[in-house]
C-alpha cells in the first residue's frame, strides 16, 4: 500500500540525514582516500582541466558490494525484514568494505511497529535504538559530463573552448528534531510519567537534470612557455540551466502521550500520527560555477565557487500530494484484525502554492598539492552546505612501497565538528595495488566504524615538467 512506502521512504530519508554521506565512500581511488579524500574534481571545476603531473587510472575492488548483496533481503519496504537502517548504511557506503556493519543496534523493530501502528505501549522496549535529538543536512549532487570546442590555441598550450555538458540533478534537505527524553528512553529505557513527547521531521527530494553551457581557458604564467609544460593559469565557468523533473516533500509528526506508569496513552486532543506527501511535477532553475587553478612546477593551488544563485521554483502541484492520519500507536491490529494498513485515514492535500520556490547556498572550496620525487600532498577546504570540510594527507615512496596518511575535519548533521584519520599503502610502479582506510559515520548511531577500500592503479609514462620548476 502507499502509505508504507511512504513511510518507508521517511525512514530511509531521517537515517540518510543522520549519515554523514561522505564523498570517500563513493570515491573510486584508494590513494586519494588514504590521503583524506581531498581533491575531487567537481569541488573546482577547474582541477579537471590540469593534466596529471604523474597519469593514472584506477579501477577500485568493490568489497562493500558483498555485504550489500548479503543483506538484500531486507530492503523491501513492504516486509516485515524491512531494515532502513542497514539499507542506510549499506547504500551510503556500498564500494568498501565497513568493519562491524550491520552490528550497531538498528531499531528495526521500532521502525516495523511505528509503521504497523503497533508500537509496544511501553517504549523502554525498544532500549538500545540511537536517535539523534537534532539533524539539519542539505546535499547535491550534479556532475556534468560533456565536451570542451578548444579555438584560439598557441604554441605555449594556451587555448580558449566552449564547454557543453549535461548532468544529473539530486538534491536532498532534511530537518529532524526530537524530544530529549524521548531520546533518552530509547537509549536508557528512562521513565517520564504524564508527559506528551514529539518528533518533527521534514525531507525534500529534488530531483532533476542540468544542461551546462560553459568556458574554459588556460594561459602560460610567462612567455615562450613550452607547451609540453603543466604551468600556467586554468579557469572554467558554468552556467548551469536546471530541469526539474519532480519535488518530494515528506513531512511526519508524532506525538507520544504518556500515563502515570510511562506508558503511551491516548489523548483526545492530539493526533499520535501524521504523515504528509507533496510532489511538484515540473521546475525551472539556474546556477552558475567557476574555478581557477594555478600550476608552477610540482605544485598546485586553486579555488572555486559553486551553486552561485542556485534555485529551482517548482510549479504544477501533483493531485496525488496526501496526508495520513493515525488514531493510534499502539493498537491498529487489534482493532482492525491484523490489517493494518486499513487504520491509516488518507486525505489528499489541497491549497497547495501554485509556485514553490527552492535555493541552495554557495559552495566554496580551495585546494593545494604537491608531488615530486617520491613525496606528495594534496589537501582541500571546502565551506557550504553542512558548515566547513578540510581533507588532507600525505604519501611517501619506499622503492615500491608507498606509506600514507591523512585526515578528515567536517561537521556532524547532528551538531558539533570531529576528525577522522585515514591511513594507507600502495605496492607497485606502473601497475600497483593501493589500499586506503578511513573512518565513517553513516550510521544511526554516529558509531565510527574503519573502512577499507582496495583498487589498481595503472600509471602512464612519466612525463617531467620541462624547464625551470625549482
Amino acid at each position: 500500500m502507499r502509505i508504507q512506502r511512504v513511510l518507508g521512504l521517511w525512514a530511509v530519508s531521517v537515517l540518510l540525514g543522520a549519515a554523514t554521506a561522505s564523498a570517500q565512500n563513493f570515491n573510486t581511488d584508494a590513494r586519494a582516500i588514504a590521503m583524506g579524500g581531498g581533491g575531487v574534481d567537481n569541488a573546482n571545476i577547474a582541477i579537471s582541466m590540469v593534466p596529471k603531473q604523474e597519469p593514472y587510472r584506477t579501477i577500485v575492488l568493490p568489497f562493500g558490494l558483498i555485504q550489500v548483496f548479503g543483506d538484500i533481503s531486507k530492503f523491501n519496504p513492504s516486509k516485515s525484514t524491512f531494515d532502513p537502517v542497514l539499507l542506510v548504511e549499506d547504500l551510503s557506503s556500498p564500494l568498501h568494505y565497513t568493519f562491524g556493519r550491520g552490528q550497531t543496534a538498528t531499531g528495526q523493530a521500532l521502525i516495523s511497529d511505528l509503521r504497523n501502528g503497533q508500537l509496544n505501549t511501553n517504549l523502554a522496549t525498544y532500549q538500545g535504538f540511537t536517535m539523534p535529538s537534532n539533524l539539519s543536512v542539505l546535499g547535491l549532487a550534479d556532475p556534468a559530463f560533456g565536451k570542451t570546442i578548444k579555438f584560439a590555441r598557441s604554441k605555449s598550450g594556451a587555448f580558449q573552448g566552449l564547454y557543453l555538458g549535461i548532468g544529473p540533478y539530486l538534491g536532498f534537505q532534511e530537518g529532524l528534531i526530537t524530544d530529549p527524553r524521548l531520546v533518552d528512553i530509547f537509549a536508557n529505557g528512562s521513565k517520564y510519567p504524564n508527559q506528551s513527547l514529539s518528533l518533527t521531521n521534514g525531507a525534500t527530494f529534488q530531483l532533476g537534470m542540468d544542461e551546462v553551457i560553459g568556458w574554459r581557458g588556460r594561459v602560460p604564467l610567462k612567455q615562450g612557455a613550452d607547451k609540453d609544460t603543466r604551468d600556467g593559469v586554468y579557469y572554467a565557468y558554468n552556467y548551469r540551466i536546471i530541469q526539474g523533473f519532480r519535488l518530494f516533500q515528506e513531512g511526519l509528526d508524532i506525538n507520544f502521550d504518556l500515563d502515570a506508569n510511562s506508558q503511551i496513552t491516548v489523548n483526545p486532543s492530539t493526533t499520535p500520527f501524521t504523515a504528509t506527501n507533496v510532489q511538484y511535477t515540473s521546475g525551472k532553475g539556474h546556477a552558475s560555477d567557476f574555478g581557477v587553478e594555478i600550476v608552477k612546477g610540482y605544485f598546485s593551488i586553486g579555488f572555486g565557487m559553486n551553486g552561485i544563485g542556485n534555485k529551482i521554483d517548482w510549479s504544477k502541484p501533483s493531485a496525488s500530494s496526501t496526508a495520513y492520519t493515525l488514531q493510534s500507536l499502539t493498537n491498529c491490529a487489534n482493532n482492525n484484525n491484523g490489517n493494518s494498513n486499513s487504520c491509516f485515514t488518507s486525505a489528499p492535500i489541497t491549497g497547495l502554492p501554485a509556485t514553490l520556490t527552492i535555493k541552495l547556498p554557495v559552495v566554496k572550496t580551495g585546494n593545494l598539492s604537491f608531488q615530486k620525487m617520491g613525496w606528495g600532498f594534496m589537501g582541500s577546504y571546502t565551506q557550504g552546505y553542512n558548515g566547513r570540510t578540510f581533507h588532507g594527507g600525505v604519501e611517501r615512496a619506499f622503492g615500491p612501497l608507498w606509506l600514507r596518511g591523512g585526515g578528515k575535519y567536517s561537521h556532524s548533521p547532528t551538531g558539533g565538528y570531529h576528525w577522522d584519520p585515514t591511513y594507507g599503502f600502495g605496492f607497485g610502479a606502473r601497475t600497483a595495488i593501493d589500499v586506503g582506510f578511513y573512518a565513517n559515520h553513516d550510521n544511526l548511531a554516529g558509531k565510527r566504524d574503519t573502512v577499507m577500500a582496495v583498487s589498481l592503479r595503472f600509471s602512464a609514462k612519466e612525463k617531467k615538467p620541462k624547464g625551470k620548476t625549482n
